[in-house]
């Protein structure tokens, strides 16, 4: 029903923009059917919402809360979850520096947290700098080649100014999103990219033993265990799942197929000892 609304809605307004384009002109007609579709669109996002967060029977939580949640249930079931991650990740980026700006981790209160990525993160902090001195130089051998107000330096520079945002909010994470536990669940994450959560109850134990993972993808399956893959290429944390246990992966349950879940940590030691803490 609501691709159906969807269609219609897209079908109005290009009937809409052809119609102002023939009385009109290209340009007018153009700028007006963004409008429409624009205002329209919103709209019916809103409305959506609305009725989403009346509906709703989460009556433990505050009103904002319930708003949140009320949003990321419309956009679950209006948009595909492959594009749904993807905003997700964009989404991350600038949490990490809003998160970094005000000098606080974005974990829950009461959690011990724990970062990784020390293995790459001077290697992090030199993309950093070379970002920054890439837009420096773009800049001005766009200004020299192309003239200061050329619609062609505004792009580039618009381009360097959102990868060094990009690269600046990816070193961050590996600290400013880290790896937590509480007494209710254990969150491994990777970066602004993945996350993997496990609660507490379905834990059977922690192993600390190396893993030299064979692929570099972030997230993939070897042998009935999840490996998330921090950027070091070697695991050293197993968490060995109860049988019929499963865990949830960028919020979607992974089924009961995984025997554990192995990760790496700055400080493996310290963090088998707290989970161990968490599990008595």
């Amino acid at each position: 029903m609501l691709w159906v609304l969807l269609v219609c809605l897209f079908g109005f307004v290009l009937s809409f923009s052809i119609s102002t384009f023939l009385h009109f002109g290209p340009d007018f007609s153009l700028l007006i059917g963004s409008i429409v579709a624009e205002a329209l669109l919103v709209t019916t996002f809103l409305v959506l919402i609305a009725r989403k967060y009346t509906k709703s029977e989460w009556s433990d939580i505050s009103c904002f809360e319930k708003l949140l949640k009320s949003v990321r249930a419309v956009a679950d079931e209006l948009v595909p979850r492959k594009i749904l991650h993807l905003l997700t990740v964009e989404a991350n980026v600038f949490k990490v520096l809003f998160f970094a700006f005000v000098r606080k981790k974005y974990v829950p209160d009461g959690s011990l947290s724990m970062p990784y990525g020390k293995e790459w993160r001077l290697t992090g902090y030199a993309l950093v700098v070379v970002a920054a001195v890439e837009l420096i130089v773009v800049d001005i051998a766009c200004s020299g080649y192309l003239g200061e107000g050329s619609p062609a330096r505004l792009v580039a520079l618009g381009i360097s100014v959102y990868m060094l945002v990009w690269i600046v909010g990816y070193v961050l994470a590996s600290r400013i999103m880290p790896h937590y536990v509480n007494d209710d669940e254990l969150v491994i994450r990777c970066g602004i990219a993945h996350s993997v959560k496990i609660r507490l109850d379905d834990i059977a134990g922690i192993e600390l033993k190396k893993i030299e993972l064979e692929k570099r993808r972030g997230l993939f399956t070897s042998d009935g265990y999840l490996r998330v893959n921090n950027g070091a290429q070697v695991n050293e944390l197993t968490v060995v799942l109860s049988d019929g246990s499963s865990v949830l992966i960028d919020g979607k349950d992974s089924g009961t197929g995984l025997s554990g879940v192995s990760f790496s940590a700055d400080f493996p030691k310290s963090m088998q000892r707290a989970i161990e803490e968490k599990l008595r």
